[in-house]
């Protein structure tokens, strides 16, 4: 499985964000600070918005900040709302129609809760200290 440039720089993003937890940050800023195009940058912060990890102040002095404490938001919850819930093969979304047929099934549907469980263990706060240890 390979995860978009959205995860990469989603994460850069969230990091900025929470290592200034008082701040209003603008996009310009976070673009800067993380080398994403603003445009970009943009698209992804409206969607960490409709998931309520970011909030958004308008006007100037206007920019965003996370919606709660770095320790509370999980990398696991981050990636999910960049990347398509995780779903890295029909079988996990119901979109596979022979799912009960398919010998693979349990193996796709551990590895995904496998991997949502360790990625949910780890805070927003464990990667922007220093990086995660687990």
């Amino acid at each position: 499985m390979k995860l978009s440039t959205k995860s990469k720089y989603g994460l850069k993003a969230m990091c900025e964000l929470a290592l200034k937890p008082d701040d209003i940050i603008s996009i310009a800023v976070i673009a800067n600070d993380t080398n994403t195009s603003e445009a970009y940058l943009e698209q992804m912060m409206a969607t960490l918005r409709r998931a309520n990890l970011v909030t958004s102040v308008r006007g100037a002095g206007g920019g965003y900040k996370l919606a709660r404490s770095a320790n509370e938001i999980s990398v696991g919850k981050i990636l999910r709302t960049l990347e398509n819930d995780l779903e890295f093969i029909d079988c996990i979304s119901g979109e596979c129609s022979n799912k009960c047929n398919c010998k693979s099934f349990g193996v796709w549907q551990q590895l995904y809760q496998v991997m949502n469980k360790s990625l949910d263990s780890v805070s927003l706060a464990d990667i922007c200290n220093g990086g995660c240890n687990g």
